[in-house]
């Protein structure tokens, strides 16, 4: 059955790659890319690498479809292990400290890091992470877990493009968009799962750069679980007080599964069992929707980090001609409370022949003060506008804006109410 679903021939159908190429405030506010902009990036540029490779193995192997299916998926998964999404996940790390201006590199752009670092972001200074831990202690919790908030929101990205293109049947009402997304998508969850799992107590033994005796060269979080479990259960302790670097020079940075107190190896424990949850997605198995009489539909289980603490929940899609229907439903936990979220949204809603709309409406009680010791609650909600206009059969102009409250939203950089504007562009092929 396995095997049914993953040997799937690329079909015939239109393909998306869509780019955003500015984000307003956030492109007037510091260093990096972006979440949006590099998650858009990520997705496009390793779906037209697929594209690419379904375009040669029909030209080499015009009669052969099984072997073209298995080169196909051979290329998937080999390009998948090569880690196509880690650039985009430092420039999620970036993103929360970047909109307060903070200095910070990540270091794919920093050819002489290649050799001798990890991928991390580097050149934070330990006065910039005191600051933001101080002031904006939500941020840097966010901060810690942001890129792999990234990897797990790809793959919601790319399950709404998929659904439009699934057309070929595998197996009865199942449908795949034979795009061989599957192992990225797949690769992204277990490499989430997996790394959680690490923070776990395996994580007793500090990051690499841990003796690094450049304050500018030292990754800014090191272990991304264990720092978020960290600074979520002591939203209060200074940034100073981790210590002296092993070097003797600044700020020892890096938690271990040792330096968490019990409630801190507590949470990050429950979480990383309630993350297996996400792996109840189709999408990771290559179906990419099922057929119910003229319509097709999917849906997932939704784990998530939140700066004050976790999400757990349901999404599901329903493809109605060219309208895509998304809704979620859920609860934010923390350690006093349990708190209902909810979202409901259209996208490509036809206004006249080259305009359609898109439109997103979200609410939820979230802790007052985005604490995970915060025993109030307070209401907020959000807005999301899209207007997508075709100049060609091939290329559309979008406009985005989003309105909201103070809160999380899954790939908003901004805590607080805010209102937000981009401008991006979709290739159809």
């Amino acid at each position: 059955m396995i095997g049914s679903l993953l040997l799937v021939a690329a079909t015939a159908g239109a393909a998306e790659l869509p780019l955003t190429v500015f984000d307003a405030p956030y492109h007037l506010q510091g260093p990096g890319f972006g979440m949006p902009v590099s998650l858009e990036m990520a997705y496009s540029t390793h779906r037209l690498s697929l594209l690419g490779t379904e375009a040669a193995l029909r030209w080499a192997l015009p009669e052969r479809p099984l072997v073209r299916d298995a080169l196909g998926l051979g290329v998937a998964t080999g390009l998948a292990q090569l880690g196509f999404t880690t650039w985009m996940h430092e420039e999620w790390h970036r993103a929360p400290m970047s909109q307060h201006g903070i200095h910070n590199q990540n270091s794919y752009h920093d050819p002489s890091t290649w050799e001798s670092a990890a991928a991390g972001v580097h050149l934070v200074a330990d006065d910039d992470l005191v600051w933001l831990k101080a002031e904006h202690p939500a941020d840097l919790v966010r901060a810690h877990t942001a890129g792999m908030e990234g990897e797990h929101e790809l793959v919601r990205f790319a399950g709404d493009r998929l659904i439009r293109e699934a057309d070929r049947p595998i197996v009865g009402p199942l449908r795949t968009a034979g795009s061989w997304m599957t192992p990225a998508l797949l690769t992204a969850e277990l490499d989430n799962l997996t790394y959680m799992i690490y923070c776990g107590p395996p994580s007793d033994e500090p990051p690499s750069d841990e003796h690094e005796p450049r304050e500018a060269y030292r990754d800014f979080t090191g272990w991304d679980g264990t720092a978020w479990a960290y600074d979520l259960v002591l939203p209060d302790e200074p940034y100073e007080d981790r210590g002296v670097h092993p070097s003797g020079d600044g700020i020892d940075r890096y938690r271990i599964w040792s330096d968490l107190p019990e409630e801190g190896q507590q949470v990050l424990t429950r979480y990383t069992r309630l993350y297996w949850l996400n792996l109840v997605n189709p999408d990771l198995l290559g179906v990419n929707a099922f057929a119910v009489g003229p319509y097709r539909m999917n849906g997932a289980l939704d784990v998530i980090w939140t700066a004050w603490g976790y999400r757990v929940g349901t999404r599901g899609r329903l493809l109605t001609g060219d309208v895509l229907w998304t809704s979620e439903l859920g609860v934010g936990v923390n350690r006093e409370l349990t708190l209902p979220y909810a979202s409901v949204g259209a996208q490509g809603i036809p206004v006249s022949e080259r305009l359609d709309l898109d439109l997103e409406l979200s609410a939820w009680m979230q802790p007052d003060q985005l604490r995970w010791d915060d025993t109030q609650a307070a209401p907020g909600g959000g807005v999301e506008l899209g207007l997508r206009y075709a100049l060609r059969p091939w290329a559309a102009l979008r406009l985005e804006g989003l309105a909201k409250t103070r809160g999380q939203m899954l790939g908003e950089v901004e805590l607080g109410p805010g209102v937000a504007g981009r401008l991006g562009v979709d290739l159809t092929l």
